[in-house]
């Protein structure tokens, strides 16, 4: 199933005098979790639009300025006596985390998605290499083996999986976190990368919020010349418009999480170009009125996280600029309940980490690599939530 990956090697002198997403003072934070995320999975046309051979751009630009609407910003504690709803709390709030195969190699800013029932880790580094390996883990035999590699390295890669296609559409290169806004399309069947349409030009960009509703794959925010950015847009998975702009967030943000529940599309804490920069604020899109309306922020304010979307919940694990531990990383677990506008804090990972993707299979959350110290710290750690009763 695999070809020998290649590797983009930059020798630690180059390491350690790049530009890169964190505090510039500290060449060690140059550092975050990808934008990447995988969209719910649905069924699909198997030839997607994004493959097409010419490049199709909207006319146009952000169509209009952001709004917000007030809301609550309440948070409970899952299971606690202190929470407002006790045991009538959704059994997805309740779980346990468990250990699953490691990974064959310690990676960090990869991008992870489901697809076929497998879990697909895309990119990322390894030590201070930026590497095109993609790592598959079959959760039934609790194995994992190589998969087709990535056309060129990457890491801090926008992705998201619908139907039997995986989606890479803008991502960083090099230690100098070189925006790229290349597209490329992974077929399962035949196990191969096609070429597709790249984001417009101007908006290349990684680290982004990245989400699939309605036929639509968002990519918003991001990272561009190492800077943050509030750029929004949307392809149209099912038509031929191809990239069409959207209103921008309110303000620039990388790092975040970008989440498709419920058919809402929300972008989830991250920060605004540094790893301190982080924040709690949570909003969701309306398509309507164009507008990135603020609903209840998340309770732990931080970037670099992982998430994903299980029951109609999303679920956020990780992070990292946590100040009050050494290793300024984040083992918080934390859900969303669109439906009740609400955060609920659940048991804390196993291990802390950031700069990994999340991704559900068969009802469980699974959390493969990351790094466990603040910039660069690569794991090959491998953890799974599990509901009770699963």
């Amino acid at each position: 199933m695999s070809a020998r990956p290649t590797v983009l090697t930059i020798g630690l002198l180059g390491l350690f005098s790049m530009v890169g997403c964190g505090d510039e003072s500290d060449p060690a934070a140059a550092d975050g979790t990808g934008g990447a995320t995988s969209g719910p999975s649905s069924s699909g046309s198997q030839t997607s639009p994004l493959t097409a051979t010419a490049s199709t751009e909207a006319a146009g630009t952000s169509r209009g300025s952001t709004s917000t609407s007030p809301a609550s910003s309440s948070s409970a504690t899952a299971g606690s006596e202190s929470s407002s709803t006790g045991d009538n709390l959704d059994p997805t709030t309740r779980g346990e985390w468990r250990s699953f195969a490691s990974m064959p190699m310690p990676r960090q800013e990869t991008a992870v998605v489901a697809a076929g029932g497998r879990l697909f880790v895309l990119g990322g580094f390894v030590g201070a290499q930026v590497v095109d390996l993609v790592e598959v883990y079959d959760p039934g035999a609790d194995t994992w083996s190589t998969g087709t590699p990535l056309p060129v390295p990457m890491h801090h890669i926008n992705a998201a999986a619908m139907g039997e296609q995986i989606y890479v559409t803008g991502f960083l290169q090099t230690l100098q976190f070189t925006p790229d806004g290349r597209t490329f399309v992974f077929d399962l069947d035949t196990e191969t990368w096609s070429d597709g349409i790249p984001l417009p030009t101007g908006r290349e960009v990684g680290a982004s919020g990245v989400a699939v509703a309605d036929d639509r794959l968002y990519v918003f925010g991001g990272l561009q010349a190492s800077q943050a950015v509030a750029q929004a847009q949307y392809f149209d998975l099912s038509g031929d418009l191809g990239w069409v702009p959207i209103a921008d967030l309110p303000s620039a943000r990388d790092h975040m999480y970008g989440a498709a529940a419920g058919g809402e599309v929300f972008a989830v804490g991250g920060r605004g170009g540094s790893i301190g920069a982080h924040s709690t604020e949570v909003l969701r899109y309306d398509p309507d009125a164009d507008a990135w309306l603020t609903v209840a922020p998340m309770p732990t304010s931080r970037g670099g996280m992982a998430g994903a979307v299980l029951g109609g919940w999303i679920f956020v694990a990780g992070g990292e600029g946590n100040a009050e531990v050494e290793s300024g990383v984040f083992d918080v677990f934390e859900a969303y309940d669109p439906a009740a506008d609400t955060w609920f804090t659940l048991e804390a990972m196993l291990t802390p980490r950031h700069g990994m993707g999340a991704a559900t299979i068969d009802g469980r959350i699974y959390v493969p690599g990351g790094a466990t110290d603040e910039g660069f710290g690569p794991t090959d750690i491998s953890e799974v939530w599990v509901p009770s009763g699963s």
